[in-house]
């Protein structure tokens, strides 16, 4: 056991692996998921990149392929980063809210 009681597996815990930033803006057009050319929902960065890591998300609503509201997450390490205004410089979550549909 190590100090605090809990059990020791032994295994150290595996880094997390280093990945790219994708940009999603909702309704941009022929994005590549960068900042200048933002893909326009997180389910298009998604379907195309296994290493999905980070997701940095302006103001908006976003719903999945066909407004589904259905999400497969292809990868463990993912983060949504929201709250961001139209330019990818400020997040301030209270004042630009994301929505992110859920299927039901």
């Amino acid at each position: 056991m190590e100090s605090g009681g809990a059990p020791s597996s032994g295994l150290a815990a595996a880094a997390r692996p280093q990945g790219k930033d994708w940009f999603v803006r909702a309704g941009a057009q022929g994005g590549d998921g960068s900042k200048d050319k933002p893909f326009k929902d997180p389910y298009q960065a998604l379907e195309k990149y296994s290493r999905v890591i980070r997701f940095t998300v302006t103001e908006g609503e976003y719903n999945g392929k066909l407004k589904a509201g259905n999400w497969a997450i292809p990868t463990t390490y993912i983060a949504l980063i929201g709250g961001y205004d139209t330019d990818f410089q400020d997040a301030q979550p209270m004042e630009t809210p994301n929505a992110i549909a859920d299927g039901r």
